[in-house]
């Protein structure tokens, strides 16, 4: 008799146990379950079918799993299951946990977790044993033909593991060879990417080169071939910020790509629902929101539109990760996604306390820089407020909120400074003055803390 071990709901074992499969549980308790998604070396994803003899789903396709032994560990369970029932052996070094989920079944009295393990392996399918009174057949499948059984329903618990099939991202195409579009190129050829970067003049293309890392430069391809859109597994966009210009880019692009490819746009605040109307098989298409300097800043926005799938999305988010970015993930394409959102909301406030003479130019600068900016290096708002303590913003809340700066206009001492034609450090003069070496200065200043820092935070040279 095989039993499970009965989980609180915080996933705490309690020391009560269960038989397998006995399905009268309380309201609370829960058993464990492992499930495993085992990628060979191209990225397919091994899965198998139930036996047509099988009372529960029979013929369904799935991917290997079980329920978790009593005295078990997770860990230890995922590497039996997939060993008992693929003939595959893995360490955990060659896997990780990628997800975990909670279902309440309370009418059905079976309540559970699973655990979702992701492995690879360098195996091919003559190696997979299985186990032929439990499975019917097996195959490696790629993750779009395993949308495609579970859009036919044919791929039990579908839902749970759609945001997990992820792309394995290779090759990379960078449409637009300004400082953005070759940065971006540089960053992923140094990580090892095949990269080829586009754009429809040569002679940008040439001045992109010499700005690029020498680590960097030779293993770039640089082309003003449409060519360079066929057979990619991502496309950027970081053509100018103009919407007529992008959508006519993509009415030309898109029906280029692979069906498979996805497409990123690095726009800063377009719509992505309005670029996406310009874009084949919209589905594959979402933001991918870098900031400047693309060297040194490691956020990364992505930005779904509203037909975004959600392995599409958690593929970029873990190519972020993979080129030591931090991805956030914004799921509505509202203007500004979120960070300009958060920096404008800031800014009304700041320009409205300079105007009314609250502060100066340099005081407020002082206040973010010093105060909440060194803070916010480490800690979020959110974060910041949950040490701070709730019931205080709370109560600050209350008197303060009602002070603050709401205009919907564009602030007057920004519309001054843009009539004046003072765009800050590119034209010599802003709120402060740039003129002679002071913008080179400037800047360079800016890059020096930038880099430390990083180094301080995360440890690593950018």
């Amino acid at each position: 008799m095989e039993y499970w071990d009965i989980y609180d709901s915080g996933k705490r074992v309690t020391g009560r146990r269960m038989k397998r499969n006995d399905w009268h549980m309380k309201p609370g308790d829960y058993h464990l379950t492992v499930l495993a998604l085992i990628r060979d070396a191209k990225g397919r994803i091994l899965i198998t079918q139930r036996k047509a003899d099988k009372e529960w789903a029979p013929l369904k396709w799935e991917i290997p799993g079980g329920g978790v032994r009593a005295g078990e560990t997770s860990e230890q369970a995922v590497l039996r299951e997939v060993a008992e029932e693929t003939g595959l052996h893995f360490t955990m070094q060659q896997g990780r946990c990628i997800h975990t989920y909670r279902s309440d079944s309370p009418a059905e009295q079976n309540n559970y977790f699973v655990d979702i393990y992701e492995f690879r392996g360098d195996f091919t399918q003559e190696d997979v044993r299985i186990q032929e009174d439990e499975v019917e057949s097996f195959r490696l499948a790629s993750p779009a033909e395993i949308r495609r059984l579970g859009a036919h329903d044919d791929f039990l618990h579908y839902h749970r593991i759609e945001a997990l099939l992820t792309m394995d991202i290779k090759k990379i195409t960078i449409a637009g060879a300004g400082t953005m579009g070759y940065s971006m190129a540089d960053i992923f050829a140094q990580n090892g990417y095949d990269v080829i970067l586009w754009n429809h003049r040569q002679p940008t293309l040439d001045r992109a080169r010499t700005k690029i890392s020498a680590a960097a430069a030779d293993k770039i391809t640089y082309t003003t071939s449409l060519e360079a859109f066929k057979g990619r597994d991502l496309i950027v966009e970081s053509i100018v910020e103009d919407l007529p210009s992008k959508l006519a880019f993509y009415r030309e692009m898109s029906p280029l790509a692979d069906d498979d490819t996805i497409l990123a746009t690095n726009t800063s605040g377009l719509s992505i629902n309005k670029l996406a109307a310009a874009v084949t098989r919209p589905e594959r298409f979402l933001g991918m929101h870098w900031f400047n300097p693309p060297t040194l800043i490691p956020l990364i926005e992505i930005i779904k539109n509203d037909k975004t799938r959600p392995d599409v999305a958690q593929t970029i988010y873990n190519l972020a990760l993979a080129i030591h970015k931090k991805p956030a993930l914004v799921e509505k394409d509202v203007p500004g996604f979120a960070a300009n959102r958060i920096q404008l909301a800031v800014l009304r406030e700041v320009l409205a306390m300079v105007r009314d003479g609250v502060v100066s130019v340099e005081a407020a600068d002082a206040v973010m820089k010093y105060g909440l900016g060194f803070r916010w290096a480490c800690l979020g708002p959110l974060e910041t407020i949950d040490f701070g303590g709730l019931d205080v913003f709370y109560h600050i809340s209350e008197y303060l909120v009602p002070d603050l700066e709401d205009s919907h206009e564009v602030p007057q001492l920004l519309r001054e400074k843009f009539e004046a034609g003072d765009y800050g450090v590119k034209t010599g003069k802003g709120f402060y003055d740039y003129s002679g070496d002071k913008a080179k200065e400037a800047t360079a200043a800016r890059d020096k803390k930038l880099q430390a820092i990083y180094d301080a935070l995360y440890g690593e040279t950018k």
